[in-house]
């Protein structure tokens, strides 16, 4: 089965993100059944210090939990008279943010802010979008729009149905003849193939802007879940790994070529994700030359100890000295808790000769920051080799 969106067609409020609202008014409203007051929240100051209020009248406690915190604890509202909460905290850098409140121990949206979004296996979240000088890549630019598709297929593996989504460019004719390179962009766990998109990712909107501005190479990108067995306990487990590589390899890939015209060429394939996506991505673009030239590993969850039994091998292939792949990126926060995991990787990769590009941003570990990450991949991807100067 297919269906197949244009982004700007999508309401901003699905039935479950309703619900969550209704639930954040119940939290915070008394049993008297008194009307809340209309409020402005979140309310972002010139200096991008951000406010953020909540009427709870009757509630004990109440707190604010955003992904810009990382580690962090969640910053505690006070309470005013008139029963409303607040909290201001200190500037942040343009991106796009989650957060919520936590009303004595229960996650909520914001109830005064209308976008929110949903993403696999977690709680709705309320969206903060914090504008630049200038306009910036995921920021709404009236660019031409490409399409999302949303696949459903039946795992002969797994005996069930699995979903996939694959972005179209602008002016991609399904009748046409031109063919288009691929990036699969695996998402975070728990997560599916919706996180990058409508799960609070909105990278549709970067891709539109990017390849308006001539930026990025008009491609397809294969948006998939990277966790492919239903085990929360097990999911950077070497099962998870297999399971995922198979199904990936085996089944989305060959219906991708079946079904949309793709360049068959593998320097015309990448593979890049975030958290659990960038590390099961990068041992799959590795181990498949013969399919991926170019992969990416945004705040990717590398961790030192799977190393030996996960990258070793194809660290030291002859076709990995040798420089198969167009690209090899990695991309960590601050802050997060892969950064060490990451640099040691790079030097893993300085070590075998193989070339690539290590980038720390400012943030922990977190979609925002994975965006920023993203922002800089795309520009690099199917590009010519730059000539040698003379």
């Amino acid at each position: 089965m297919r269906i197949s969106l244009n982004r700007r067609s999508v309401t901003p409020h699905s039935a479950a993100m309703r619900l969550a609202l209704a639930s954040a008014v119940a939290l915070a409203c008394p049993a008297s059944g008194q009307t809340p007051p209309t409020l402005v929240s979140p309310e972002i100051g010139v200096d991008r210090a951000v406010t953020f209020r909540l009427w709870a009248p009757s509630a004990s406690a109440v707190e604010l939990s955003g992904n810009w915190m990382g580690a962090r604890p969640p910053a505690p509202l006070a309470k005013g008279a008139d029963g409303v909460w607040t909290v201001t905290i200190p500037p942040l850098e343009p991106n796009i943010y989650s957060y919520g409140f936590i009303v004595e121990g229960i996650r909520t949206a914001d109830p005064s802010c209308r976008c929110t979004f949903a993403s696999a296996g977690r709680f709705v979240d309320s969206v903060l979008r914090i504008p630049g000088d200038t306009p910036r890549a995921w920021e709404a630019q009236n660019s031409p729009a490409g399409t999302l598709h949303h696949e459903r297929f039946r795992s002969a593996r797994q005996q069930r149905t699995r979903q996939f989504v694959v972005y179209t460019p602008p002016g991609y004719e399904p009748a046409g003849t031109r063919r288009y390179p691929v990036l699969v962009l695996l998402p975070g766990t728990p997560g599916d193939e919706n996180d990058w998109t409508s799960g609070g990712g909105f990278a549709e909107v970067m891709f539109d802007n990017l390849i308006a501005r001539g930026e990025m190479v008009p491609m397809f990108v294969v948006m998939h879940a990277s966790d492919a067995l239903d085990r929360p306990g097990g999911r950077r487990s070497d099962q998870n790994l297999q399971e995922f590589e198979v199904i990936l390899v085996d089944e989305v890939l060959p219906l991708l070529r079946a079904r949309y015209r793709v360049d068959p060429q593998p320097e015309s394939w990448a593979i890049a994700g975030l958290s659990l996506g960038g590390e099961f991505g990068m041992h799959v673009g590795l181990k498949h030359p013969e399919i991926f030239r170019s992969i990416g590993s945004l705040s990717g969850s590398l961790v030192q100890n799977s190393f030996d039994s996960r990258f070793v091998p194809w660290f030291t292939t002859p076709e990995a000295r040798r420089g198969a792949y167009s690209l090899i990126w990695l991309g960590c926060g601050s802050e997060d808790v892969f950064l060490d995991g990451t640099k040691a990787f790079a030097a893993r990769l300085e070590a075998a000769g193989i070339k690539h590009v290590f980038r720390q941003l400012n943030g922990p570990h977190s979609l925002a920051v994975a965006r920023l990450e993203l922002a800089e991949l795309l520009p690099l991807l199917f590009k010519p080799p730059a000539a040698p100067r003379r």
